[in-house]
């Protein structure tokens, strides 16, 4: 991807709609620009969080990138006080969830309105449905994978229109996208949000992936691949004492809670990929997997939003 993202001279803005419908325009898909974009967009955040130094230390935070922080927060600090009256719980798919998400139009609006100012107003159309997108399903009352490449559709149609520059990179990376892995764990603990499409012991995970392929991008970083082999995952003690830090950790951190240990019982794709010697293979894997059994499966493809920034063509 160029360091100027977005090349087009003329743009009219529009809702994006979903456009993958069966195999054959899956496979339009596979071979389209647009994918291409995201696996870019995918390895341009990976390489830099390999590299974290690169992002010099006199440097402050961008606007965009605090912006978008504050909106996170905002999401989060909510989730305690729109449902007081309504005690209704489910082991699964808590309905108070619609409550919730009800208010998170007005936010999203807000949040946009900052965002763009003074840049590309019109831009709040096709930006809103991806975020709006990005916090589960109220009709189904689920998260997965789905809701997480809808956010990372919003950060890629952001750096491509220039909110974010090359150098927010970084931080979409290790501050945006771990701020909001943080608060969807957040809305689906609250919740019981069911995982969407789980494919169980079979899966990475019930619902993320990207925090597990950013996430060994960032231990590849400065010393962390001498600190932490990929056995480490294991270590319940060191999780603890690092998940703060680390995105893979917080992740690990994550299953445990929702399902116990050991990991080679609840999570056993994870404890393979542990066996390997290097976070450098475990990322270009994991990237690998994301394109094969992501990016090219239709029952995850069928539900992603395509506009005038990701465009299927």
């Amino acid at each position: 991807m160029n360091s100027v993202p977005d090349e087009r001279p003329v743009r009219r803005f529009k809702r994006p709609v979903k456009q993958i419908t069966d195999a054959v325009s899956l496979e339009r898909f596979e071979k389209s620009i647009v994918r291409s974009e995201i696996i870019g967009f995918l390895e341009l955040v990976s390489d830099v969080m390999k590299a974290p130094s690169a992002r010099h230390p006199s440097r402050k935070t961008s606007t965009a990138v605090k912006q978008t922080i504050d909106f996170l927060e905002t999401v989060a600090s909510h989730l305690g006080e729109r449902v007081d009256n309504l005690i209704l719980k489910k082991r699964y798919g808590d309905p108070t969830f619609r409550v919730w998400y009800s208010q998170l139009d007005t936010e999203t609006s807000e949040f946009l309105d900052t965002l763009v100012a003074g840049k590309i107003l019109l831009a709040k159309l096709e930006l809103s449905t991806y975020i709006l997108s990005s916090f589960g399903d109220p009709s189904r009352l689920d998260y997965g994978t789905g809701h997480e490449l809808a956010f990372c559709a919003f950060l890629l149609c952001c750096y491509k229109i220039g909110i974010f520059c090359p150098d927010d990179l970084h931080d979409l990376g290790a501050i945006i996208f771990t701020k909001y892995t943080d608060v969807a764990r957040k809305i689906i603990v609250k919740y019981s949000l069911e995982p969407a499409g789980s494919r169980g012991s079979w899966g990475l995970d019930d619902y993320f992936f990207l925090p597990f392929y950013w996430g060994s991008a960032q231990l590849l970083g400065q010393d962390s691949q001498d600190m932490f082999s990929p056995a480490a995952i294991c270590d319940d003690q060191l999780i603890k004492l690092h998940m703060g830090s680390y995105m893979y950790f917080a992740s690990i951190s994550f299953i445990t809670k929702m399902k116990g240990t050991p990991l080679s019982i609840t999570a056993p794709l994870l404890y393979d990929i542990s066996q390997l010697k290097s976070w450098s293979k475990i990322n270009a894997g994991l990237l690998k997997m994301y394109q094969a059994e992501y990016l090219s499966s239709l029952p995850m493809m069928q539900h992603f939003l395509f506009g005038s920034i990701l465009v299927f063509e």
